[in-house]
C-alpha cells in the first residue's frame, strides 16, 4: 500500500504539493463580467378577481422562473395590474411546467380502479383567481 502525501513530513509536502508553477493570470476589477437578460416579458394590462372567500385581503405571492426575475406580487379584488403574461398564465392554472399550481381541487366519489368500490378523491380543479384582459389603466 503506497503512502500518502498527507502521511509525509511537512518539507517533502510543501516541495511536492504543486509540481508545475501555475499562471493565474491578472484580473483587472474593472473588467468584470454582469449577466443581464435582455428578454423582456410580454406584459398586459389584466383585471384581477380572487375566486376564494378571502376577497377582503390581498393576495401575496412570490414568483420567479428562468424567464422572470423573484419579485413579491401584492393584489386586490377587483384592481388593474401591469403584468407579465406568464404571471397570468401561473394564476389562471395555464403555466405548463405545474399547471394545478393555483387551482383548489374539488373532491368528490371515485371509482377505485383495483376494486371496483367507490371513494373519495379529487374529482376536478377549479381556480382560484381571475384574471380578465382590459385595455390601459
Amino acid at each position: 500500500m503506497s503512502k500518502r502525501l498527507n502521511d509525509y513530513d511537512k518539507d517533502i509536502i510543501e516541495k511536492n504539493f504543486l509540481k508545475e508553477d501555475v499562471q493565474i493570470p491578472e484580473c483587472d476589477v474593472n473588467s468584470k463580467i454582469v449577466m443581464s437578460n435582455t428578454d423582456k416579458p410580454d406584459y398586459q394590462w389584466i383585471e384581477f378577481y380572487n375566486m376564494t372567500e378571502t376577497k377582503d385581503f390581498p393576495t401575496e405571492f412570490n414568483y420567479h422562473s428562468p424567464t422572470h426575475y423573484m419579485k413579491r406580487y401584492t393584489m386586490m379584488n377587483g384592481k388593474r395590474y401591469y403584468v407579465p403574461k406568464e404571471i397570468v398564465q401561473h394564476l389562471t392554472g395555464q403555466c405548463p411546467y405545474n399547471p394545478n399550481s393555483c387551482m383548489i381541487p374539488n373532491y368528490g366519489p371515485v371509482r377505485c380502479e383495483i376494486t371496483g368500490g367507490i371513494k373519495p378523491g379529487i374529482v376536478s380543479y377549479s381556480p382560484k383567481y381571475q384574471c380578465v384582459s382590459v385595455s390601459g389603466p
